[in-house]
């Protein structure tokens, strides 16, 4: 059994381990969307589905509001996939256990437990299945209200959905009067204010979906009454808008209405007002990039806002943006409010590894999601190995070295503590490692050697070669005259002396006199015309005058040997014939 690792190493593993799933939680969070369906609880906002470039998504996924984070480190949670749609409402029970989700394809309602983390389908069968509504649930009864409602003729009427019975009826029909108090009744938003105990309105198109109404309208529902009414405000009033996104503060005192589609203008709008609802006074923040069908919410005092439409009709990139209510600006990291802090306490535990999904109502487990444990998980394995070698090495090159000490009285050596034997295993491990450090070190040497080598013969000027004359070996032979030299004679040979080819008009053509590689002189005729004939004529053969003794090697000037081949030719640098292939 191996022996258990050092207490500095199992600390250093840990981190190591520890880092790797903190960059992974921190790293993964959901695709970009337009139009995703969300809802908050008191610690958490969840966000479901969207529409991306060719369809829609049916992912799901909780941000973390009880621990800070950066805007591009956000702490996400991915829960088991739910409906594939966008453009829809999603509010939870009072109680918070249970989240349901209208306008969700087929089946028309999905309900999400928290505790199982699972999705069933509701119950309910809508009359008509708008787009562009809804809904709010008042945290006293926990009645869901959904303006425009799906049971009503006309998005006239205001639907209540209860969550114990699992129902949802038609409530009573809108008069003349509500109505005119409530003209925006599709792709509006609203939230609850726990100050005023009532559902606020705003934006939107009016019912037949042909203009946004140029009036600012804030319409108040009040479920205790029943009664509708246009809250009075006042300050830097904003300009109707739709598809933009509506949220208020814990307690229900403020309100954040960002981005939207205004009236006759087809560009999207990034303007941020806040609504006081103690002075019903509207002021205007900073504005922020354009933004539509986005997802939003306020904690603490920091406005949150991500997914939706950017202004080229693009979908917004996954970051989520933070904005300080009290600072007036967009920072760049949240600090969750110490009340969300404390009811973490209280809330039943919840997976935060992003990196591992529940299971999808299709397919079961993300295959994404798979891919990247697998990956991250081999990645810390080869980092931790990496790191363990690491230190043993620099165990090993660290050993202590025996150390003679002396002192004016006593010259026995002292011994500093050795480390425990090494086993066999561990010894034969270490000669390799010398073994292979020492053909390390010698082939870097020799390939130094090489370099200099090289460098020096760049440098060093080239020596001009010498001719070295060898004393031929031949047997003496009298020398033989001819009369003339023919096709025919033993003795005589076609050459052809002038290499450069053939003359480009008739001259004179003089024999040359010379030595052949015999030692013998002889006389040849160039290739060329005759003289004054316009006949061009081979070189004629090589005739014999008389034996010439070679001169001996003392008399012999040095002679320039051309970089050619045997028969003379200049040959360029680099001739592949020169040098042997490999």
């Amino acid at each position: 059994m191996a022996p258990p690792l050092p207490s500095s190493w199992r600390l250093s593993l840990s981190l190591l381990l520890s880092a790797s799933t903190a960059l992974a939680q921190i790293t993964s969070g959901p695709q970009p969307a337009s139009g995703p369906a969300f809802a908050r609880t008191s610690t958490r906002l969840y966000i479901q589905g969207g529409s991306y470039p060719s369809g829609n998504f049916d992912q799901f996924f909780s941000l973390d509001l009880a621990v800070p984070w950066n805007t591009s480190t956000p702490v996400w949670t991915q829960l088991q996939n739910g409906p594939q749609q966008s453009v829809y409402p999603a509010v939870f029970s009072s109680d918070q256990k249970t989240m349901i989700t209208f306008h969700s394809g087929t089946p028309f309602a999905m309900r999400y437990n928290v505790a199982s983390k699972q999705w069933s389908p509701s119950n309910i069968v809508p009359t008509h299945d708008w787009q562009g509504t809804s809904a709010v649930t008042d945290p006293n009864t926990g009645v869901v209200y959904i303006a425009g409602g799906y049971a009503g003729e006309n998005r006239s009427s205001m639907d209540i959905y209860n969550f114990d019975t699992d129902t949802l009826v038609a409530g009573s029909q809108m008069t003349e009067q509500a109505m005119a108090s409530f003209p925006n009744r599709a792709y509006y938003a609203n939230v609850w204010s726990q100050s005023r105990k009532s559902i606020l309105y705003f934006g939107g198109y009016n019912s037949t979906l042909k203009q946004i109404p140029d009036q600012n309208t804030v319409t108040e529902f009040v479920p205790a009454s029943g009664s509708y009414s246009i809250l009075p405000t006042f300050g830097t009033i904003p300009p109707m808008r739709a598809d933009h996104c509506m949220t208020s503060n814990d307690d229900g005192t403020l309100v954040v209405v960002y981005g939207g589609r205004l009236t006759n203008d087809p560009n999207f709008n990034g303007d941020l007002y806040i609504l006081d609802l103690t002075t019903q006074t509207w002021r205007k923040g900073t504005a922020g990039p354009p933004r539509v069908y986005a997802a939003c919410t306020v904690a603490g005092d920091q406005f949150l806002m991500w997914g939706g439409k950017a202004s080229d009709n693009s979908y917004a990139p996954a970051q989520v943006m933070i904005y300080s209510l009290t600072n007036n600006n967009w920072v760049s990291r949240y600090a969750p409010p110490q009340s969300y802090v404390d009811l973490r306490a209280s809330e039943e535990p919840q997976t935060s590894s992003p990196g591992t999904s529940t299971g999808s109502k299709d397919s079961g487990p993300n295959p994404g999601a798979i891919a990247g444990g697998v990956v991250g998980g081999v990645a810390i394995i080869c980092i931790a190995v990496l790191f363990f070698i690491f230190r043993r090495r620099q165990h090993r090159q660290h050993r202590p070295i025996p150390l003679k000490t002396t002192d004016n009285q006593d010259d026995t050596p002292t011994l500093k503590p050795s480390p425990p034997p090494l086993s066999n295993q561990d010894d034969e491990l270490e000669r390799m490692r010398i073994q292979i450090q020492n053909q390390q070190e010698q082939l870097e040497l020799q390939r130094r050697l090489m370099q200099l080598q090289q460098q020096n013969l760049q440098m060093a000027p080239q020596p001009m070669p010498t001719y070295q004359y060898q004393e031929p070996t031949y047997s003496y032979q009298p020398p033989i005259v001819y009369s003339g030299g023919s096709p025919s004679n033993p003795a005589s040979s076609t050459v052809h002396s002038d290499p450069s080819g053939f003359r480009s008009s008739p001259d004179t053509v003089n024999s040359v006199t010379g030595l052949n590689h015999h030692g013998f002189a002889v006389t040849s005729t160039p290739t060329g015309y005759a003289d004054g004939n316009s006949q061009y004529v081979e070189a004629h053969a090589m005739t014999p005058l008389a034996y010439a003794p070679p001169p001996t090697a003392a008399v012999l000037a040095p002679k320039t040997v051309k970089n050619g081949n045997y028969w003379g030719e200049e040959r360029p640098l680099g001739n592949p014939h020169a040098v042997i292939e490999t």
